[in-house]
């Protein structure tokens, strides 16, 4: 008590010992002498449902339940429900390792990661488990592309891949000259691919259509700097060929 008012009490409760602020509002401070200073380490707030506030870092070696959340060293586990994430601002993921991975039932299904040369990586880890892109058109789900892992990541596309061929984007523009000889030059080619246990596959070989047309022809930022060849953009030089073969076919004719 001070002064006849009753400030706390110690009492026990079926052997349970209580301190009990008994004012109303009033919190209850535990303090202390730090190197000298006197300081408050815990606040219990009474006018908050007794809300607690630490002066301090809170150290917790064994874990911390909050609700269905369990935090215990590196793990945050929620027992049930879902778990929404929700901030004002940006949300970062960064992990040193460039590695974020997504896992179901504690097996992992795909990651991003940070690839040679700087660049992003989306990588589907099951073996060939195909990766998939939806969304929605009208209100029904619509599959708009599909990459086939087992079939060397063939893409499977569920409507037109439109290209950007507006005239108002482009500048320089000529009719391609000698498409035929070009056509002529390239050489297609059946073959099995020694990355990707031997799968069956059909195209052209990069190194030689440099050769021939190497604007097709792009140097990817991998570990061995390998070839790929952009096939939409042929489309132009096969128009002409067949042009020029009409034409030369026309002329025999007499047309």
């Amino acid at each position: 008590k001070q002064a006849g008012t009753e400030i706390g009490r110690i009492s026990n409760s079926s052997s349970d010992m209580i301190i009990k602020s008994a004012v109303s509002d009033k919190d209850m401070l535990f303090k202390g002498n730090d190197g000298g200073s006197t300081i408050t380490a815990l606040t219990l707030d009474m006018s908050d449902a007794g809300a607690a506030g630490f002066n301090g870092v809170v150290t917790a070696n064994a874990g911390v339940v909050v609700d269905n959340f369990t935090l215990d060293g590196t793990t945050l586990a929620l027992s049930s429900g879902n778990f929404l994430l929700d901030v004002a601002g940006n949300i970062t993921l960064d992990s040193d390792n460039a590695f974020v991975k997504i896992a179901d039932g504690g097996t992992d299904i795909a990651h991003f990661s940070h690839g040679g040369s700087g660049a992003f990586e989306i990588k589907v880890l099951t073996s060939d488990a195909d990766m998939i892109f939806q969304g929605n058109d009208g209100g029904s789900a619509i599959t708009a592309l599909t990459f086939d892992m087992s079939a060397a990541g063939a893409a499977t596309f569920n409507n037109d891949v439109t290209a950007f061929s507006d005239a108002r984007l482009k500048d320089n523009v000529e009719t391609i000259p000698n498409a035929l000889e070009k056509v002529c030059a390239m050489r297609g080619v059946n073959f099995t691919r020694n990355d990707n246990n031997d799968q069956p596959g059909t195209g052209v070989i990069a190194q030689e259509m440099q050769e021939v047309f190497p604007v097709v022809v792009k140097e990817n930022d991998d570990e061995d700097n390998t070839l790929s060849v952009s096939y939409g953009n042929l489309v132009g030089v096969l128009i002409e060929s067949i042009k020029e073969l009409k034409a030369e076919i026309d002329e025999l004719k007499g047309n």
